[in-house]
């Protein structure tokens, strides 16, 4: 079971180096590198496929192209990224800095808004020029 782990690790880093750096064919970019390695997601590990995946996300977001705005929850748009922590009444994390912002995670607090009845708080998030 631990030699599987390994291959499994060191088969997700040697196909992306392969997939990007090769001198057998054209290399694929980034995005088209990761998402031939998702067609296949049995053969990698999935942390690593994971991680790799959001390296452009982490470069975009140290890039001048990024931009940290006080967004209301209503004005929130997928794959923009939590800056600061977003806390309930009681101090508990409902969302933790860092998180990628998906339509589940906007409808549930703009639902959470509505039961409570109050206007929308604004939330801290790193948005990127596309």
């Amino acid at each position: 079971m631990v030699l599987k782990r390994v291959n499994l690790v060191f088969n997700t880093a040697l196909d992306y180096a392969e997939h990007r750096y090769t001198p057998r064919h054209t290399p694929l970019t980034h995005e088209q590198a990761i998402k031939k390695m998702k067609d296949n997601p049995h053969a990698y590990h999935y942390d690593v496929l994971k991680a790799l995946s959001h390296i452009a996300l982490q470069r975009s977001l140290f890039s001048s192209e990024a931009e940290i705005s006080l967004v209301p929850v209503h004005a929130l748009e997928p794959e923009m990224i939590v800056n600061e922590d977003v806390m309930c009444d009681s101090s508990i994390p409902l969302v933790r800095s860092g998180a990628e912002v998906s339509i589940l995670l906007i409808n549930k607090l703009v639902g959470l808004e509505k039961k409570k009845g109050r206007e929308s708080r604004m939330i801290s998030a790193v948005i990127t020029a596309h």
